[in-house]
């Protein structure tokens, strides 16, 4: 079981796995790699993915065998900045599963007691493609966009693909994945509104430069009980504010998975992600967010992702 990191520390870049103490990261950067494995030197978080179970049985036995890491692999978590554990994922796929976040949704923005999804949401997964080049990671300040007014937050489970394939069945689908993560799709409420007018999906509220939060880490699929009864908690300014369960959502990660696949070949390194939790974002609330609020997201087994909203001009 590993739980896989991507850092900044002493000015440089580094990758690895997580302790089990969680007081230390492994800098596979620094380590010995031929000691776990005798193919080719893993370069990146995506190279490891691209391994599939060899790549995963190599973060198992690094994390395994602290005792033995070498001392300029071994790095105290507090010295490090973490990034986005996968900064580049080849696609980002994000679904819109989860009905209360739907409808509360359209209570607050809309102003429409009585809207439903329409029909198609009900048989079928939906999702919106996002911007794969604007991920940070636990702990780094979100710049508020000077566009939007109405700067929003969302709780989501994502999802890494593993192992590539096409038109795969729910039943294989999970095999296809290689760890979760916790996903914050940050929103300009008012921009979204008005590019729904244009029904061309989100647009540009969804597609600033460091719009999307990923992180803390990876955990690899052997981590996590049950991905479907995953405890999911929003806090604002240290207050929760909001509280669900990944099991609540409409469609499984396996019928997603499956549902992007159809005469559509995925890949290794694509992440996607199940749409916000219902209680999950502010505007669900009524809630307004403001430069200065500090945001965390907790899911059980997946930790916690934190980031500050600052101004655009710091």
């Amino acid at each position: 079981m590993a739980r896989i990191v991507s850092f900044e520390v002493d000015g440089r870049e580094g990758y690895g796995v997580l302790a089990a103490d969680n007081e230390s990261v492994c800098d596979f950067t620094r380590l010995d790699q031929r000691h776990y494995q005798g193919g080719d030197a893993i370069s990146d978080v995506m190279s490891l993915i691209e391994l599939g179970e060899v790549g995963v049985d190599f973060a198992n036995r690094v994390a395994a065998d602290q005792k033995s890491w070498a001392s300029d692999a071994h790095i105290p978590l507090s010295s490090v900045q973490l990034k986005a554990p996968l900064p580049r994922p080849l696609t980002v796929r994000d679904f819109v599963s989860f009905e209360k976040h739907l409808l509360q949704c359209a209570r607050q923005h809309l102003g429409h007691d009585e809207w439903r999804p329409p029909e198609v949401w009900y048989n079928q997964p939906v999702y919106y493609r996002g911007n794969p080049l604007s991920f940070v990671g636990h702990d780094t300040d979100v710049p508020v966009p000077q566009s939007t007014q109405r700067f929003d937050y969302e709780l989501e489970l994502g999802f890494i693909i593993g192992k590539g394939g096409r038109d795969i069945s729910v039943d294989r689908a999970m095999d296809h994945l290689f760890g979760l993560t916790i996903f914050n799709d940050f929103t300009a409420r008012d921009v979204q509104r008005a590019d729904a007018d244009v029904y061309m999906g989100p647009c540009r509220s969804k597609d600033y430069d460091c719009g999307n939060a990923m992180g803390p880490w990876i955990a690899t699929m052997d981590e996590i009980p049950d991905p479907a009864n995953l405890e999911m908690k929003i806090r604002l300014n240290g207050e929760q504010i909001g509280s669900g369960n990944s099991g609540d959502a409409h469609f499984s990660i396996a019928e997603m998975v499956a549902f992007a696949s159809q005469e559509t070949t995925i890949y290794p390194g694509e992440f996607m992600a199940t749409g916000t939790v219902g209680d999950g974002a502010g505007l669900e609330k009524g809630i307004s967010s403001k430069e200065g609020d500090v945001v965390e997201l907790e899911i059980s087994h997946l930790g916690v992702l934190r980031n500050r909203m600052v101004s655009s001009n710091s």
